[in-house]
């Protein structure tokens, strides 16, 4: 019978994808040595200052001005009395991590944000920004060579009007997820117009849209002047009405505007609503395209995940589960993925062994690798296809014993490691000593060490997660992907056209502003010659914008040349041939040979021909909507190189 330690080995060296959290792209930018365990684990985590509060702990001891040592034994002792709730086990779990046993306030200065990150096997992180943060974009151009991809998302509030401008910085920083906060879901009808402007960028720009539905954000007003909005006292509405939300859905999906949609409810009685709801919204090709998304907030335990997969697998369909996210403002809460992953093996394991679930490796092993990575991956995918073997593509890959990288290829999972990383990059056994914490009575009580295991909601104890990294600090199995990954192009098997809606941008200063040099006549002429030269792809409709242009464009050969590789030798054409002298006055003049187009950019694959329409009203009106002209035929740098016509068969 397949057991708990053998689903565990398909998923535990997964990499990691969070598709949202709260880091701060300030701080994983600079990359600077970590300061103290209290500042890296305590002082970030709004969870452990509500434990805190709830423990009789004043407020000058969380969030005020006391001296760090006094906030650092507040919380030690807090934590041996949390014993039966989540945070404990947590805590147990970063401790073991980091190789420490938290009795001490150590010195974290050996490692860094990108470091630990690398250390969790982080792929892809993607912080949330406000839309009137985004001069903290800038940092976009810090944020490579790191291990994984940076990509920030754009958070709003229902109701928030976003101009177009705004929206499209967020694009060319690589961004794909728009979170919306929807604390009263009648909201989502009173605020329908500027949302559903919102939904149709997401919806052209394949962005995933998620509705974080029923917070109770207005509840102590004391708490809120003395630690701030995000102070971890927020409350629970009744669970959300689903009415207007299928009245919200259904007035995108009427427009064709509805994108890719994650419902995340605080209450978890709306759980049930939520998936039997997800399946009225489908689109052919696009699995779980409406979807109930993770245990969010306070439901992030173990009842709420166990709640979460039940309800998934009854009324909805398990396989294409998004999985974790962290929702989170520390670094050391990645733990939560591992977390996840154990629960759900538990799970699984549990339906095995009652014969809920088949004991067959070839349908449980899939299954959780795309519940686990896979799901995710496509989300964040601009193609939304992953290859499988043979080259095809399928929503649900077939069984392998490799892991495919987000490039396509296969690579063997690492082997896992059974020493817990110390902060100076070596391996050391686990802390089985542990001292003793001064009680807020005076008596002493045992600060838990971390142990060899922790209880899963069975009740057995799978281990704990070890560190994915080696003895000498490398990086394992992770990815070291800089930008989005792009799966290749799907070749149809029933004669169906094969076109790709491509945006490109202009690099700038920080590899953030893009320098606005092509909308001029002998930038024109050098992009269209390029074009025409690189004629192993045909390009048709094409709009060049200031600082980036959108185009489609469709194979002219088979087999098919593969499409980065045509990109790049179109970019490095139109470098070599580019005018010198024109640029933006805050931005190196070009050169020749200088890089003209950021390294990367968004494609995709166009399913239907209603698309293909769709998506080209939209590019066409560009020019308008920055009130460049006032008629689209009036914009002079566009045009159509090859007619691409669309077919089904």
């Amino acid at each position: 019978m397949t057991t708990f330690d053998t689903l565990y080995s398909w998923v535990r060296e997964l990499p990691i994808i969070d598709w949202h959290n709260h880091l701060d792209l300030q701080v994983l930018a600079k990359n600077s040595p970590l300061g103290s365990l209290y500042t890296t684990w305590v002082k970030p985590d709004p969870y452990k200052h509500r434990a805190m509060r709830i423990c009789g702990e004043p407020e000058h001891l969380i969030t005020g001005d006391a001296p760090e040592a006094e906030k650092w034994e507040a919380w030690r002792r807090t934590l041996p009395k949390l014993v039966g709730g989540p945070l404990f086990t947590w805590a147990r779990m970063e401790l073991n991590f980091l190789g420490i046993d938290g009795n001490e306030n150590v010195s974290l200065a050996d490692w860094t944000p990108s470091k630990m990150l690398r250390r969790f096997g982080v792929e892809y992180l993607s912080p949330c920004v406000r839309a009137s943060e985004i001069e903290s974009l800038e940092t976009q151009g810090s944020l490579e060579n790191l291990g994984y991809t940076v990509a920030p998302s754009l958070r709003l509030n229902i109701g928030d009007k976003v101009p177009t401008e705004t929206l499209e910085h967020f694009l060319a920083a690589g961004c794909r997820v728009v979170d919306i906060s929807v604390n009263d879901v009648s909201q989502l009808t009173l605020c329908f117009d500027p949302m559903s402007a919102v939904a149709a960028f997401a919806s052209s720009h394949d962005w995933t849209m998620l509705l974080h539905l029923g917070a109770l954000r207005e509840t102590s007003a004391r708490l809120r002047e003395a630690a701030g909005s995000a102070g971890g006292f927020a409350g629970m509405r009744a669970p959300a009405d689903p009415a207007p939300i299928a009245d919200f859905l259904n007035r995108l999906e009427r427009e064709g505007i509805l994108p890719r949609t994650i419902l995340l409810t605080l209450n978890p009685l709306a759980h049930a609503q939520l998936a039997v709801l997800t399946g009225s919204f489908v689109e052919d090709g696009v699995p779980g395209k409406v979807q109930l998304g993770p245990a969010w907030w306070w439901c992030d335990h173990a009842d709420g995940i166990r709640d979460v997969l039940e309800k998934q697998a009854a009324y909805g369909v398990l396989s294409t589960f998004i999985g974790m996210t962290t929702d989170s403002r520390s670094l050391l809460s990645f733990v939560r993925h591992d977390y996840f992953r154990r629960l759900l093996c538990r799970w699984v394991a549990e339906k095995v062994a009652t014969g809920d679930f088949p004991d067959d490796e070839s349908l449980l092993k899939p299954m959780l690798e795309n519940v686990c990575y896979r799901n995710a991956q496509r989300m964040i995918d601009a193609t939304g296809n992953i290859p499988v073997s043979g080259g095809a593509t399928s929503p649900l890959p077939a069984p392998h014993e490799s892991a495919p990288s987000p490039g396509g290829a296969t690579s063997s999972l690492p082997t896992s490691h059974r020493s817990a990383p110390s902060p100076g990059g070596a391996t050391s056994p686990l802390p089985t000593s542990h001292r003793s914490a001064p009680s807020p009575g005076g008596a002493t009580s045992p600060l838990p060490a971390p142990p060899e295991s922790a209880p899963s909601p069975g009740g057995a104890t799978p281990p704990l997660p070890t560190s994915r990294g080696s003895a000498t600090g490398t990086t394992g199995h992770i990815v070291r992907r800089k930008y989005p990954s792009h799966t290749s192009v799907m070749e149809t098997s029933d004669n169906r056209a094969v076109i790709l809606f491509v945006t490109v941008c202009v690099i700038g200063k920080g590899q953030r502003g893009r320098c606005p040099s092509l909308d001029n006549d002998m930038v024109h002429e050098c992009i269209v010659d390029a074009w025409q030269k690189a004629d192993t792809w045909l390009v048709g409709r094409y709009v060049i914008m200031p600082d980036h242009l959108h185009f489609f464009c469709s194979p002219a050969t088979y087999p098919i040349v593969p499409f980065r590789q045509w990109i790049g030798y179109w970019k490095r054409l139109v470098a070599q041939t580019y005018p010198v002298g024109l640029g933006n006055e805050d931005v190196a003049p070009p050169i020749k040979h200088h890089t003209i187009f950021q390294r990367d950019q968004w494609d995709t694959q166009l399913r239907t021909g209603d698309s293909y329409s769709e998506k080209w009203e939209y590019v066409r009106n560009n020019p308008v909507r920055k009130g460049l002209v006032q008629d689209a035929d009036n914009w002079p740098y566009q045009g159509e190189l090859n007619g691409l016509c669309w077919h089904e068969r």
